[in-house]
């Protein structure tokens, strides 16, 4: 196997979301996890897709990071997302700039869903919240 095919191969089979978006913020690449997160094929994303017509009422909330990478300097960040199930999905997005003689010709997107972590952490907080209640409940009643 050549070694784009190769390449093009193991970025399609990883559950994180690759995409390359330029300058202009027209989608140019995005692997199998991306196109399946936002209900979109190939043919009617790459090139004829925005980020702004993509990504909709995030835009607004994603234009900081956006601004940041097309000014050369890598943005990660968390965001928690509303699914049409009413759940909370929660990820971790990394945008790398793409810089070529001191031009940025575009960024690289990865995003991670990090929602296991992130529920897990709300147990923990829960359990901890609960463990401190008995202990001062425990320290109220050895006052008595």
């Amino acid at each position: 196997m050549e070694t784009a095919s190769l390449a093009h191969s193991v970025v399609n089979h990883i559950s994180a979301m690759i995409a390359y978006w330029d300058r202009d913020l027209v989608c140019r690449y995005a692997n199998a996890s991306y196109l399946e997160w936002f209900g979109k094929k190939s043919e009617d994303m790459i090139g004829k897709i925005t980020l702004r017509e993509l990504l909709g009422p995030l835009y607004e909330k994603n234009l900081p990071y956006i601004e940041g990478v097309l000014g050369g300097e890598a943005q990660t960040f968390e965001r928690e997302i509303t699914l049409p199930n009413g759940k909370p999905k929660y990820t971790l997005a990394n945008y790398y700039p793409d810089i070529v003689d001191g031009q940025i010709l575009g960024f690289f997107v990865h995003v991670a869903d990090i929602n296991d972590v992130k529920l897990l952490q709300k147990e923990l907080s829960k359990s901890n919240d609960v463990i401190n209640q008995q202990n001062k409940l425990l320290a109220t009643l050895q006052m008595s």
